[in-house]
């Protein structure tokens, strides 16, 4: 299936790992784990939403780096691919264009911050100026992460999917 993982060369500090049960949509081993960054429970019920934003953004997006050539990189996520494989793409893009780990997911998955009393203003400030950014990728959905080097989890804002 995946010929690097048997080889006795290939080593690793951490892995991620998920075996995907369909619930709600046909089984497909195009659609099966695993991805780059991310495994998860559930489902992004924001996806087309996400996915159209994604391309809107297109337009405004350069780098010196790959001049015209950053239409490479286009599209991020496309029709076919399955949530979890868009979501991957999308953390994979920030992560890449220099975002941390932590701020890309605080950036895709962002706490219940509007309304929140309790939650400093730090923070609440953090999360109102990303969401001019990006749009929040909402579950029900618990996240898994990794970039390799640091491994982490979050649930969508709603907690509706449970993390152990």
């Amino acid at each position: 299936y995946y010929k690097d993982l048997t080889d006795p060369r290939f080593e690793t500090a951490l892995i991620l790992v998920h075996q995907r049960f369909s619930t709600n949509t046909f089984p497909s081993w195009k659609l099966a784990h695993p991805y780059r960054m991310v495994a998860h429970n559930g489902e992004i019920n924001t996806l087309r939403g996400n996915v159209n934003w994604m391309a809107a953004r297109q337009a405004s997006v350069d780098s010196e780096l790959f001049g015209n050539d950053i239409s490479k990189l286009w599209p991020i996520s496309y029709e076919g691919q399955s949530d979890t494989a868009c979501f991957d793409n999308a953390l994979e893009f920030l992560t890449q264009g220099g975002y941390s780990l932590a701020h890309a997911m605080m950036m895709l998955i962002p706490e219940a911050w509007a309304g929140n009393k309790l939650m400093d203003q730090d923070r609440k400030a953090f999360y109102e100026y990303h969401a001019a950014l990006m749009e929040p990728w909402d579950g029900p959905a618990a996240v898994a992460f990794t970039d390799g080097r640091q491994i982490g989890a979050t649930l969508d804002r709603n907690g509706l999917r449970p993390a152990r």
